[in-house]
């Protein structure tokens, strides 16, 4: 891959859900941390808020409404962003995790519409007020809006409560374009899996986090669908993903095969997986036509990185990584340029209709070319008994899921999808 890319490292948190306006923020810790990033030549990290909503937004308990943000949660944020450029390190800001759906708030939040324009008006349209002021800028900030959606998501759900895609898919598409109406800071979704995020013609199930998809989910939004996008792709990778055939793994097969419409980052990977050393893995992260890695993490103790810090200093010029990087990311289509419109589209009911109508059609067709064959062939004393035998088309469906986060105890349950 030619051009600037991502090498770095998740900082995912000191105190899950607390660190920025929660009560627990230690400037000292992040300061350390970034240091050591930054020594090891990395260029940018990973950092989450909200979580899973146990300290911050504010919102009612009664009525799950979102009622702004505490009051040293901006404060605290911009003193975040100032650390990350202190360091010359690119900051991805993670707004959510797929731990929202773990509480009854969460479900409430991204299945109702109501809420999530909430929640954007009182929150997030002030959060990127006071970014636009970070001292010094804060064109080094990527905001990912939620941490692995799909296990939300009811086909794929590992949470107590599960949420119906379309619904997730109106989540992000409401907060992508929420963004882009009030900021030029790029966009993107901390996608599980490239089993989501890759195109019909590769071994993925689909790409749920397409423009088409969140255009059409985002559609009767108070900001223009246009905007409802992502400008760059972040997947994940892990050792269930890893099979020579059917693996949702970089090393599998370069970023042109997944066929994505926005460049790729390799968003959290393990110190060492399979036969491939933290070196390998940042090698296939770049070498595929990925926009680079982060590795998984400074502070996790059940995935200590060993040689990750070796392999980005092998990897990187820490000298101008960081300004190229921030450079590129501006280069991206985003912020609040003119929209390009998706192609013009139908209602998921005319569709509907208009596909059944294709299929009555089809089928008279066929029935009647078959009826006309059929009086040709007994003219002729043929038998069909020796010309047609039945296919069986078997489909296999492999659902595998990090230990870590899966929760066998707890109940599932699936949410309703309010407009």
């Amino acid at each position: 891959m030619s051009g600037p890319v991502f090498l770095g490292l998740n900082v995912p948190w000191n105190r899950f859900g607390y660190d920025i306006g929660g009560g627990e923020w230690d400037a000292g810790w992040f300061d350390n941390v970034f240091s050591l990033a930054s020594n090891a030549s990395a260029n940018a990290v990973r950092v989450f808020l909200h979580a899973d909503a146990r300290a911050t937004p504010s919102y009612d308990n009664a009525t799950h409404q979102v009622t702004g943000l505490p009051g040293a949660f901006l404060p605290e944020l911009l003193e975040l962003v100032v650390l990350a450029r202190s360091h010359r390190l690119v900051l991805q800001l993670v707004l959510w995790s797929f731990d929202l759906c773990k509480r009854s708030f969460g479900a409430d939040l991204i299945s109702n519409s109501t809420l999530v324009e909430g929640y954007i008006a009182r929150a997030l349209e002030p959060m990127l007020a006071a970014l636009a002021g970070a001292p010094g800028g804060s064109d080094h900030v990527v905001l990912e809006l939620i941490n692995e959606p799909e296990w939300c998501v009811v086909d794929s759900c590992t949470t107590e409560w599960c949420i119906p895609l379309a619904a997730m898919q109106r989540f992000v598409g409401l907060l992508a374009a929420g963004v882009h109406a009030a900021s030029p800071l790029p966009v993107t979704v901390g996608s599980a899996s490239l089993k989501w995020s890759g195109s019909d013609n590769s071994s993925a199930e689909g790409n749920w986090w397409s423009d088409r998809a969140l255009f059409d989910a985002a559609a009767g939004g108070k900001d223009p669908p246009a905007l409802a996008r992502l400008d760059l792709v972040n997947v994940h990778l892990w050792e269930w993903m890893v099979d020579p055939v059917w693996g949702y793994d970089p090393c599998r097969a370069p970023a042109a095969y997944w066929g994505a419409e926005k460049p790729i980052v390799v968003a959290e990977m393990p110190d060492s997986l399979a036969n491939r050393s933290a070196d390998g893995l940042l090698g296939c992260a770049v070498g595929q036509g990925f926009r680079g890695g982060l590795f998984w993490a400074v502070n996790d103790p059940a995935h200590p990185l060993r040689d990750a810090y070796q392999a980005l200093h092998l990897r990187v010029a820490k000298d101008n990584s960081f300004e190229s990087l921030v450079a590129w990311l501006h280069r991206l289509p985003t912020g609040n340029a003119e929209p390009t419109l998706p192609p013009p589209h139908e209602s998921a009911t005319a569709r509907a209709a208009a596909e059944k109508t294709g299929i009555q059609a089809a089928f008279f067709a066929v029935a009647i070319a078959l009826a006309t064959a059929l009086m040709r062939m007994r003219r002729q004393n043929f038998s069909l008994t020796s010309r047609y035998r039945r296919l069986a088309l078997v489909s296999p469906i492999r659902r595998a899921h990090r230990t870590r986060q899966w929760n066998s105890e707890a109940p599932m349950r699936e949410v309703n999808f309010i407009f």
